[in-house]
């Protein structure tokens, strides 16, 4: 189907081919224009978006070659799904339209405004691309220097005992130490609700060493639990 013709149904052919009390004529005739849109804007959404069409029709089409889909009034009055194999898409992740697209499209005009979304959605994934880089490389810079004030510190000898995690791990290990300090204040918090100011002069504290110690002893605990219940289950 050449898209060089857009086939865009008037307002009024829209308005009738909806209209119930259309006759059966008027309607064979305006769901054969709505099908030629419906191809039209199948093949400048592939043009648009960017990928190839080997095959499409309407969702409710019947599985084979002798049973396509059709317009329908009533399941597609807002909305216009469609079924098919495209391939090799340069926007893979651009999948707003990737089921169906709005029925007011039969009789609008959508290709600047789709367009605008796709190129839009290009520019936002570039800046989150971007984004993601110049923190990586910030990272990057962050380590390479706490990397020397560490070195700094240590003795040649002392240097043999060390080595140091990746940016990866060490943000890992930044995201941890915020979860145990949460973990501690809100258990501390709570602790302290519970007693009188006399009670409070009688405890203390474990430090954060202590309680990621803890933490990591049960995660462990329950590891080797998890194997052993593994084990026993096994016929």
């Amino acid at each position: 189907m050449s898209i060089e013709s857009n086939y865009k149904l008037t307002q009024e052919q829209f308005n009738q081919l909806i209209d119930e009390n259309t006759s059966r004529k008027t309607f064979k005739d305006l769901s054969s224009l709505a099908t030629y849109r419906f191809d039209y804007i199948i093949n400048k959404m592939a043009s648009i978006i960017g990928f190839e069409v080997d095959w499409y029709d309407y969702e409710n089409e019947g599985g084979d070659e002798y049973s396509p889909g059709h317009f329908d009034p009533e399941k597609y009055a807002s909305e216009i799904s469609f079924t098919g194999v495209f391939k090799k898409h340069k926007n893979p992740e651009f999948d707003k339209y990737s089921f169906s697209f709005p029925t007011s499209w039969l009789f609008q005009d959508f290709e600047n405004s789709l367009i605008s979304e796709v190129n839009q959605f290009i520019q936002k994934k570039e800046l989150v691309k971007q984004q993601k880089q110049q923190a990586q490389q910030q990272l990057q810079q962050n380590v390479d220097i706490t990397k020397q004030n560490i070195l700094s510190k240590l003795s040649d000898d002392e240097k043999k005992f060390i080595f140091f995690n990746s940016p990866e791990a060490v943000q890992q290990n930044k995201q941890k130490d915020v979860s145990i300090k949460n973990l501690m204040e809100e258990k501390r918090a709570s602790i302290l609700s519970k007693l009188s100011d006399d009670e409070k002069d009688f405890i203390s504290f474990q430090s954060f060493n202590e309680v990621f110690k803890m933490i990591k002893a049960n995660e462990k605990e329950a590891q080797v639990q998890h194997y052993k219940n593994i084990k026993k289950n096994k016929p």
